[in-house]
């Protein structure tokens, strides 16, 4: 529903939260946020080292933020009973869910344990598109699984950083995709209301885009968020909402982040602004410096 509640001019905060550990990625980053011709900007910056806090100190207009050194748990994982019409974070049904703890040496394929499946009343979706119907959810659910991922935590510690106004996160390694984006992405805001959760798309340097367009048309016809299919840097949200975030230490915590805001949040709008982009690499990114 769209709602003007900002004149044009008004210039809420935006805060965007970065974390921090390689510093020529993130000299790019900060190039990107701070050349933005929109000013009110918190920019949010974790980092965990003091080599890390000694090059951050360098640059201006960084509001810093102290995390643990955490590392992660080679093989450790956890697995759960995944279907997207099941996927509730604000109320979970932990029954259904039936998380567990995997053996370090325990085998998988292709991120799924097909052996172990649920029945799930499965859920019809109208919208279609030149005659295609677009989605029947499965009537069944998977085990998915998540490696260990401490490093997720560091947004919920961030978010305490947080100044009144609107949440974007902006990893190191990524960048806004041109100087004038926060502005543009601002003028769409300012059509919605503060209870709009916006998810603006990210691409990576081949071209590819999350969400891609199929997933945009399903988001917007109110189809659940897809895994893989979103991702923390295409969110956009008040900070009033800050509370429902569900970053914890296993992989994929954006996705059930996003689903977790969805869920709090009253509206939706799926864009077709590129905000972010990925400096180098594909899915994941890069685990090392430039």
């Amino acid at each position: 529903m769209l709602k003007t509640i900002f004149n044009k001019k008004s210039q809420p905060v935006i805060n965007i939260i970065t974390r921090a550990s390689r510093p020529n990625f993130f000299k790019l980053n900060y190039e990107s946020i701070h050349n933005q011709t929109y000013k009110n900007i918190n920019h949010i910056v974790t980092y965990e080292t003091p080599e890390m806090y000694e090059v951050l100190k360098e640059y201006k207009d960084l509001t810093l933020v102290k995390v643990p050194h955490k590392r992660r748990i080679e093989g450790l994982k956890v697995c759960w009973n995944h279907n997207i019409t099941k996927d509730k974070y604000l109320t979970p049904d932990h029954e259904f869910l039936d998380y567990r703890a995997l053996d370090h040496d325990e085998t998988h394929d292709n991120n799924r344990f097909m052996t172990e499946k649920k029945v799930v009343e499965q859920e019809q979706y109208e919208w279609q598109e030149n005659n295609f119907r677009y989605h029947v959810t499965p009537p069944e659910s998977w085990r998915e699984y998540a490696i260990h991922a401490p490093y997720n935590w560091y947004m919920k510690v961030a978010e305490k950083a947080i100044k009144p106004g609107w949440v974007m996160y902006v990893d190191d390694d990524d960048q806004l995709t041109n100087n004038t984006i926060l502005d543009n992405a601002l003028l769409e805001i300012n059509l919605y209301n503060e209870d709009t959760f916006h998810i603006f798309r990210f691409t990576y340097p081949n071209g590819d885009l999350i969400p891609d367009d199929r997933r945009v048309q399903a988001y917007r016809a109110g189809f659940p968020f897809v895994h893989r299919q979103v991702s923390s840097v295409c969110m956009c949200f008040h900070s009033k909402y800050a509370d429902y975030t569900y970053w914890d230490e296993w992989s994929s915590a954006d996705y059930r982040t996003a689903t977790s805001l969805r869920e709090a949040i009253p509206d939706l709008n799926v864009s077709d602004l590129i905000a972010v982009k990925l400096t180098r690499g594909t899915n994941g990114g890069s685990t090392d410096d430039l």
